[in-house]
């Protein structure tokens, strides 16, 4: 057979092995992202609707813990929830973590809301 058949072959089979054999060494919150895009987005206004968002957030702590992974309006997120979370939060240094909140978030609880 011509070399270059074999070349192909290679280079197809090998990116597709590295990835389905690949280990992830980031260990995630434990949690769920939901469906894709919507993620836990609309239980969670339909929670801020009813005014039930303090439970709504009490649920999730009794389920996943006090740090957990959410998708909200297609943004995967982090939750943080305790005294050592927000510590954490105040006392590390700007490459831990990214202090911005996503768009879809700031829309919907203000730009100076701290959520």
């Amino acid at each position: 057979m011509n070399p270059a058949i074999y070349l192909t072959v290679i280079l197809i089979i090998l990116p597709v092995y590295v990835v389905l054999t690949r280990k992830t060494s980031k260990k995630l919150p434990p949690g769920s992202l939901g469906l894709p895009i919507i993620g836990q987005s609309l239980s969670f206004l339909h929670a801020l609707q009813t005014d039930t968002a303090e439970k709504w957030f009490q649920d999730r702590i009794r389920r996943y813990g006090p740090v957990s992974k959410l998708s909200l309006f297609g943004t995967p997120t982090v939750f943080l929830h305790g005294q050592a979370a927000n510590k954490l939060v105040y006392t590390c240094d700007g490459n831990t973590l990214a202090n911005q909140q996503p768009p879809s978030i700031r829309r919907i609880c203000g730009e100076k809301n701290i959520t």
